[in-house]
């Protein structure tokens, strides 16, 4: 039996806070990801192996300066 070297963790969900759902969303389906949920203010899309990637919808914050 092979031993099995993949690294001992692994990778369920990602969530990222993003200014335009609608792009990143968009965005990444072209590069071949699966939609599993597609809301007013989060998304859920999938790769290959199980792993979700969330989006959540995040105000614009605009340029202050200090």
């Amino acid at each position: 039996m092979a031993k099995d070297e993949r690294p001992p963790v692994a990778v369920g969900h990602v969530s990222l806070n993003v200014t335009s759902l609608a792009r990143s969303t968009a965005y990444f389906k072209d590069i071949g990801m699966r939609s599993v949920h597609e809301g007013d203010s989060v998304t859920v899309l999938e790769l290959r192996g199980g792993t979700h990637l969330v989006f959540r919808s995040k105000q614009r914050i605009p340029n202050r300066r200090i």
